[in-house]
């Protein structure tokens, strides 16, 4: 399947400082195109033929799929292609559900898009054989973002589908076991040879989803006490007084005491990095939707305020605020914000404005050349320009990433269902949508 080509437009371009600060970062000659905005002041590129087409490419391309994608070739490579997990990744969920929106996306535009139920079939291929791995009951806490298209296809039948349902339980299940009720957190990652220790990290947030679900489909609370268990302990001891984070808080089990705060993907244990950031922005947001709980809006708007007062005057942050600069960029941190900056103003009326000024900054960010837009070139994914693990050895930095695709997708939804933005032939969105819908 051939990517469809970017959409003729008028560009701007960039002039005098901005192009300096570009510069200063290391940035291609090519960053200083803007993209054009659509009638609703939203970059039109959220919506551009390309963001299907690459999606659907690598969707058609394998008939029964045993590996999932996860980053791709480095930025400075000449053709930026996938590289393929297991599906006990943590990753392995992404793409599918990035087709679950793109369905949600054709039943919002249906005059704009294939029929709903052609998205529908690739998002299920590409879930099917993702069951059998997911259910065992020893994964960890990645389980919450392994259940996305299991979730996806609950919302979709509206909890009537009884094997979606079972699968979201036995995901939630799964996670549940991970709770240690003396430090009142679910633990993130195991540490054989520290047994003692509870290791949690701020991306945990986003894995609570789950069990706000669970509690919702069976009126079990135990699941959502968890839940807010171990959100009120990541407000106490992963957040700091200027509102930065920690990417990892360590626990001793016995005492439920903390023994040290520290990083693990971030540039120091004193540093904030920026993808974490941007997980705790839409992790908290979550928790307000589901508990209504003040103290989890207001967390998510001193994070969301954290993150916007740091960012370069190009709307792109680096891996870590705190990193040297010039340094690698990371466009997921910049899509998982703007998602979570969008879901924000759903809830927090006074500031909505400014949340959703925040998460149009990001994405005219992420969609100019050179920062994050991929447009119509052979690279495999929408955007390129993030960071995977810049403390892995060699760095994963510089690459496409399926995360960072999913929630560029996810916040072009979030406009359209809000009719803050129009559908690609101009038109209002007029369908349903399954995200968000009560269960």
């Amino acid at each position: 399947m051939t990517v469809p080509s970017v959409k003729e437009g008028v560009y701007m371009k960039a002039q005098g400082p901005l192009l300096t600060l570009l510069a200063s970062f290391g940035l291609a000659a090519a960053s200083p195109f803007l993209p054009r905005e659509d009638r609703t002041g939203w970059p039109a590129r959220l919506f551009d033929p390309a963001v299907e087409g690459k999606i659907v490419a690598i969707a058609e391309s394998q008939q029964d799929p045993q590996a999932f994608p996860q980053y791709t070739t480095p930025f400075e490579a000449p053709e930026q292609t996938y590289t393929y997990f297991s599906p006990t990744t943590w990753t392995s969920s992404f793409f599918s559900t990035s087709l679950y929106h793109l369905y949600d996306r054709a039943q919002l535009c249906p005059g704009s898009y294939e029929s709903p139920d052609y998205y529908l079939g690739l998002a299920q291929r590409w879930s099917r054989n993702l069951w059998p791995a997911l259910s065992s009951p020893d994964l960890d806490h990645d389980v919450g973002f392994q259940s996305f298209p299991f979730q996806a296809e609950l919302r979709r039948w509206s909890s009537a589908s009884s094997e979606a349902r079972e699968r979201v339980l036995t995901m939630a299940r799964t996670l549940s076991n991970r709770f240690v009720p003396t430090a009142g957190v679910i633990k993130s990652w195991d540490r054989d040879n520290l047994p003692e220790e509870v290791w949690v990290i701020i991306d945990n947030m986003i894995n609570l989803e789950l069990l706000n679900l669970a509690t919702a489909l069976t009126g079990d609370q135990s699941f959502r006490d968890q839940a807010i268990s171990h959100a009120d302990k990541t407000m106490q001891n992963h957040i700091r007084a200027d509102g930065g984070t920690f990417h990892v808080v360590v626990y001793d089990e016995a005492s439920g005491g903390v023994k040290r705060s520290i990083t693990a993907q971030g540039y120091a244990d004193w540093s904030t990095w920026s993808r974490g950031q941007a997980w705790g922005i839409w992790g908290f947001a979550s928790m307000y939707h589901w508990t209504g709980k003040w103290e989890y809006l207001q967390t998510a708007g001193r994070l969301a305020d954290y993150f916007l007062n740091h960012l370069p005057e190009f709307g792109v942050p680096l891996w870590d605020f705190q990193a040297p600069r010039p340094g690698p960029l990371d466009s997921s941190a910049a899509t998982i914000a703007a998602a979570g900056l969008l879901q924000l103003a759903e809830h927090d009326d006074a500031s909505a404005e400014r949340w959703r000024d925040g998460a149009k900054r990001l994405l005219d960010g992420v969609t100019q050349d050179g920062l994050g837009w991929t447009g119509s070139s052979n690279f495999e994914t929408i955007l390129n320009r993030g960071t995977v693990n810049h403390n892995a050895n060699p760095p994963i930095r510089e690459t496409g990433t399926v995360y960072g695709d999913m929630y560029f997708i996810q916040a072009g939804n979030y406009l359209l269902r809000a009719g803050l933005a129009s559908c690609p032939d101009g038109s209002q969105a007029t369908g349903k949508s399954w995200f968000w819908e009560p269960l």
